[in-house]
């Protein structure tokens, strides 16, 4: 409504509040998914691989990374960016 105000009734409130708490219901299952999954991943990292393999190999996949996002970077700047 342009110009006017507006006040909201008591079913609208009551329906917004409904609203976000099942949304926020569902980013919360979501996010205890995600947290489940990621446990997993470490019971069966630590598990079956040993500490300093998987050491060296996130340290790998880290400079890995780091790498790749420089190149991003640098595609991003441009050959005539300033330093």
């Amino acid at each position: 409504m342009s110009g006017g105000s507006y006040i909201a009734t008591k079913d609208e409130l009551k329906s917004v509040a409904l609203d976000t708490e099942a949304g926020m219901d569902e980013l919360r299952a979501a996010h205890n998914n995600n947290a489940a999954v990621l446990n997993l991943h470490r019971f069966l990292l630590e598990k079956f691989i040993p500490a300093g393999l998987l050491e060296s190999a996130c340290n790998e996949w880290h400079a890995i990374q780091m790498k790749m996002i420089e190149e991003e970077r640098a595609k991003a700047n441009g050959p005539h960016a300033q330093a």
